[in-house]
């Protein structure tokens, strides 16, 4: 997997993969505006978005868009994304990342774990639809 610092135009890969995907240009630039991100490519194609946005102070929130094509490279993604936080945490001075994982995904906690992020605790009703999340944290 190619990895480069993101670009607004990679959303558009993003998009044709993933119709589904509801994330829009502003959405992504509101998050650029307080952060920075990296895309990760496979054949030429934008199939993974991550980034970390400044929540106050040193503290980070990582986010991160995977089309189905960057979960057929599971070993390539991980790489990709844990040297992708590294450089942007160090990049951005951050001392604390957190993120969130859907309550259930199995997937995404494994990811998350995998990554150095320990959990924090659960959050009730945090989802964009009311769902259960559990909070992560990598603290340097």
């Amino acid at each position: 997997m190619k990895v480069e610092r993101f670009k607004i135009h990679h959303l558009a890969d993003m998009k044709e993969a993933v119709p589904a995907f509801t994330v829009t240009d502003e959405d992504v630039s509101a998050l650029l505006d307080r952060g920075m991100a990296f895309t990760g490519f496979v054949d030429g194609k934008a199939v993974a978005i991550a980034g970390i946005y400044r929540l106050h102070g040193k503290v980070g929130q990582a986010w991160a868009l995977f089309a189905p094509e960057a979960l057929k490279h599971p070993i390539a993604l991980t790489r990709a994304v844990a040297s992708g936080l590294l450089w942007i945490t160090a990049e951005l001075g951050r001392d604390r990342v957190q993120l969130t994982v859907q309550d259930g995904h199995l997937a995404g906690h494994r990811f998350a774990k995998f990554l150095g992020f320990e959990v924090e605790g659960y959050l009730k009703r945090y989802g964009l639809n009311g769902e259960d999340h559990w909070m992560y944290a990598r603290v340097t």
